[in-house]
């Protein structure tokens, strides 16, 4: 899986950003996806891919404001901890969805379970975001 995003990277030269910009897009059209053909509440699956946009845009804003110098989680080398925080949340992300939509879940109890993480792991984006390189 990390080969082909690092193809992906290399030859279309994007930055990380980008790159988990359009990993986010994709979930949301594999979602649909899945909601379609399981019949699933489209408005309840909207409300909790929502509740990704609010990780996902902190660490957006993060890159923007400092760029990592560290390589990506799909290279090899030193990763971002910004970075690595982010793609666990996602991964939980998908695992929450996941389960909520196959045990035919109210999605926006797990909407608002999931995005009680919000404060923490925003916290900890920009607090990483606002250190100096260098500092632990």
């Amino acid at each position: 899986m990390s080969t082909i995003f690092n193809k992906i990277k290399s030859i279309f030269n994007i930055s990380k950003s980008e790159l988990i910009t359009y990993w986010v897009i994709l979930l949301w059209i594999i979602f649909g996806v899945i909601g379609i053909y399981t019949s699933f509440d489209l408005i309840q699956l909207s409300t909790y891919y929502a509740s990704l946009t609010l990780f996902v845009s902190t660490y957006l804003y993060g890159e923007y404001k400092r760029p990592s110098l560290e390589s990506s989680i799909f290279s090899k080398g030193k990763n971002s901890p910004r970075e690595i925080i982010i793609y666990i949340t996602i991964f939980l992300w998908i695992m929450v969805g996941c389960y909520g939509i196959y045990k035919k879940s109210d999605l926006n109890v797990l909407t608002v379970y999931f995005s009680s993480l919000s404060p923490f792991i925003g916290s900890f984006i920009l607090g990483r975001t606002m250190k100096k390189d260098g500092e632990q």
